[in-house]
């Protein structure tokens, strides 16, 4: 069908940013931007045969530069958090930028999202391909890293997120996708009326900041168990895994089978619309987040966001696992390089 090329908008030191368009036979399209590896709109179709943009966007280039809710992005060096922003390999400390309380998160504040990527277009297999150079030391971490991600639209309906990490050192990669997703469409509201199952038996424990304990309680008999569809608002005033406290799911899962293939492991279901989203993916875990803390006035079309009008499943490794020597371990380098995959694959119900 071809892939559309056009400006998105210049930023104010007279970068023009890109805007690239897919769309497969069925009406479906993915939009994205070269400024951050951004996903800025996706139409899925409903029930009715109709299509709704599914995640939330921003109104300009300039808003995707300055973006701390991390809206539509491709997050790494290390996604998530790292526990008082160090981390050791090899018997040698690494110091990150301190940007969450004592900790850091997304590897800020010199974030990737705010990076131009230099973009290559695939026609046939209706792909784009956003490329990174990140030097040695980049945001604190060793060695350099020649960085791919590549998204790509299926005539099954999937959108398609392929990450390859190429680095001249041992070093941490831990990369994912950062896109807001509400099946009702961008501007309908809350989320909590959506149903959602994750095929997670476990999850990490976390203190007050959010920062792994090393437990990894079950899910069983408690507010955590999605293991059966649960409409995602019917628990988030459990006391339990602070729940209530960060004022919803704020949290990893950890999934029941092992990582290094792909699986279905997360089914999502828009209560209104009847779109289905399953996600499969080949990382050991998800960050599942509600929006508790998302405020931003500057959406597109005109809509402001609040707290729990969409949500995040940013696949990935465990958040801390570098300090966690038993978990699966986000460590790659040049004998083994960073390769994952994940599929968000859209039908109806």
């Amino acid at each position: 069908m071809g892939i559309e090329v056009s400006s998105f908008g210049t930023l104010s030191d007279g970068t023009e940013v890109k805007l690239f368009v897919l769309g497969n036979s069925h009406g479906m399209r993915l939009e994205l931007i070269d400024l951050g590896a951004c996903i800025t709109r996706l139409y899925a179709l409903d029930v009715q045969g109709r299509l709704r943009d599914v995640v939330v966007g921003l109104d300009s280039a300039e808003s995707y530069l300055d973006n701390p809710c991390t809206i539509g992005a491709a997050v790494g060096r290390c996604a998530n958090r790292t526990g008082r922003a160090r981390f050791s390999l090899d018997g040698v400390e690494y110091r990150l930028g301190v940007n969450n309380n004592a900790n850091n998160v997304h590897s800020g504040p010199d974030f990737w999202f705010q990076r131009m990527w230099r973009a290559t277009v695939d026609e046939d297999r209706n792909a784009v391909t956003l490329h990174l150079d990140s030097p040695d030391g980049d945001q604190g971490f060793p060695g350099a890293a020649s960085v791919d991600v590549t998204y790509m639209l299926s005539e099954n309906d999937e959108v398609i997120v392929e990450y390859a990490v190429d680095p001249t050192a041992k070093t941490v990669i831990n990369m994912t996708q950062h896109s807001y997703f509400n099946l009702n469409g961008h501007n309908a509201g809350s989320i909590l009326d959506h149903m959602l199952q994750i095929d997670a038996d476990r999850y990490t424990e976390v203190d007050s900041e959010l920062i792994p304990t090393g437990a990894l309680p079950s899910v069983e008999g408690t507010a955590m168990d999605f293991r059966e569809p649960h409409r995602i608002g019917a628990r988030i005033g459990a006391p339990e895994a602070r729940i209530a406290e960060f004022g919803g799911y704020d949290h990893n899962m950890c999934f029941s089978t092992p990582c290094g293939e792909v699986r279905r492991t997360i089914t999502l279901v828009g209560d209104e619309s009847g779109i289905v989203m399953d996600v499969l993916t080949d990382t050991p875990g998800v960050q599942l987040y509600i929006g508790n803390t998302l405020h931003e006035a500057r959406g597109k079309d005109g809509v402001s966001y609040g707290p729990h009008d969409a949500l995040c499943l940013e696949t990935q490794f465990y958040p801390d696992a570098i300090n966690h020597a038993d978990w699966p371990q986000p460590v790659f380098g040049p004998e083994h390089p960073y390769r994952s995959r994940t599929v968000f694959a859209f039908s109806t119900r």
